[in-house]
């Protein structure tokens, strides 16, 4: 099976920093742009990314050499994706000179740097040939600038370095929106993306494709869209979906389709971009700001600065605790206390069903009714606190929890214990 590899661009935030999630240290990925004239050296940054937040590989959206020196002195552990304009691929697909041409490339913008240290391991031919802008010359040379580049990579003595290109959503067909339905689009499915994916394959290069949920969300699936499993008001749009994603994609729950699955992700943006064109949100995707405090708490840093406001404020969270602990008959129990704030549980709904199974409060399951937050919340908070060794401190969810030592389970809802 094919790996996955997303770009992701979140919903545009406010310079103000917001409520924090209580997240567990999972690695991920950034864009890092740098169209701004406020943003810190890139030396800085390097050093920031590898000794202070759990980010483990950045995307470039070009070959800048002061970027890779940076990386290459002061964070060689950072994988890094490198970005080829999308006006150099006919000559990479040129069947006379373009083997030499991809040669060239790699020896003049990526081989000195990675002799240096620099950890790269993707090397992106284009951004977004497939559309939504279609070029007919670059549609036909992307699969063959892709080939010669890969064969330039192993002659130059590069075969770490992976070879893919990042797609926008729109190759997929409309669907019905359940994501395992989902099919790329006629016309592009046997004549393009067959033999891209059999590159793919061959290769063990992921297919990587840019999300914009940012674009495309509306009231109606808004919840779908920021990853919020149950009907309420989560704090933040920006902080919700990144956090949602991070914990999709880098907790290791995976998929129904692919379950254990983590996937290799970047989220977009590392900084906000002053100087960037277009309209206002494009300038406003940062999740750090210049002085590299968050605008936001993801649990990226390694320090625990930004643990404090978390609704679970265990200082070592379990990253992964059991999805289905099972009953035992300890005789301890956490659930929500009578009169807590709706909005709080239903973050911790939120933010709990990221790592136990929560199938028993949806429609159907045994502990759906009463259909209530407070009703939810409790055993979802029990199941988590089960989950990470029933420490008091697991039960504080921002001081809405209480542990008690009366089983509540009722009927055919059976709390684990």
């Amino acid at each position: 099976m094919l790996p996955l590899l997303l770009f992701l661009l979140a919903a545009a935030a406010a310079s103000g920093p917001a409520a924090a999630q209580g997240l567990p240290p999972l690695p991920i990925g950034v864009n890092y742009g740098a169209n701004a004239d406020n943003l810190p050296s890139p030396a800085a940054v390097a050093t920031f990314l590898a000794t202070k937040t759990t980010v483990n590989r950045v995307k470039l959206f070009d070959a800048n050499p002061a970027f890779l020196d940076a990386f290459a002195a002061n964070a060689p552990a950072i994988s890094i994706a490198v970005s080829i304009p999308n006006s150099a691929l006919p000559a990479f697909a040129d069947r006379a000179a373009g083997l030499d041409a991809a040669r060239g490339w790699v020896r003049d913008n990526l081989a000195a740097h990675v002799a240096a240290g620099a950890n790269v391991t993707l090397l992106l031919a284009g951004n977004e040939i497939l559309g939504p802008t279609v070029v007919p010359d670059l549609v036909v040379a992307l699969l063959p600038a892709m080939r010669r580049l890969h064969q330039a990579l192993q002659l130059e003595g590069l075969p770490q370095v992976r070879v893919t290109t990042p797609h926008y959503l729109g190759i997929l067909a409309p669907s019905d929106g359940i994501p395992s339905n989902a099919r790329f689009r006629p016309g592009l499915d046997a004549k393009v993306l067959a033999p891209m994916l059999r590159f793919h394959n061959d290769t063990g290069s992921p297919l990587m494709v840019n999300a914009y949920p940012y674009f495309s969300y509306n009231a109606q699936n808004l919840n779908y869209a920021v990853f919020r499993p149950n009907v309420g008001v989560g704090p933040e749009e920006a902080r919700d979906f990144n956090a949602g994603m991070i914990r999709v994609c880098s907790g290791g729950k995976g998929t129904p389709l692919m379950p254990g699955k983590t996937f290799e992700t970047y989220i977009f943006s590392l900084f906000d971009e002053n100087q960037k064109p277009g309209p206002i949100a494009e300038r406003n995707f940062g999740i750090f700001n210049p002085d590299f405090t968050p605008k936001y708490d993801l649990g990226l840093l390694r320090d625990g600065s930004s643990a404090s406001a978390s609704p679970n404020p265990s200082p070592n969270p379990s990253p992964k605790p059991s999805p289905n602990p099972s009953p035992s008959g300890g005789g301890k129990w956490c659930v929500a206390k009578a009169g807590a704030d709706a909005t709080t549980l239903q973050n911790n709904i939120n933010y709990a069903c990221g790592f136990v199974d929560c199938k028993p409060i949806q429609s159907g399951g045994g502990c759906f009714d009463p259909n209530n937050v407070q009703s939810h919340a409790s055993f979802v908070m029990n199941t988590y606190y089960q989950a990470n060794g029933r420490h008091d401190s697991d039960c504080d969810f921002k001081g809405t929890g209480m542990v008690i030592s009366k089983d509540p389970s009722y009927g055919g809802c059976k709390y684990v214990s």
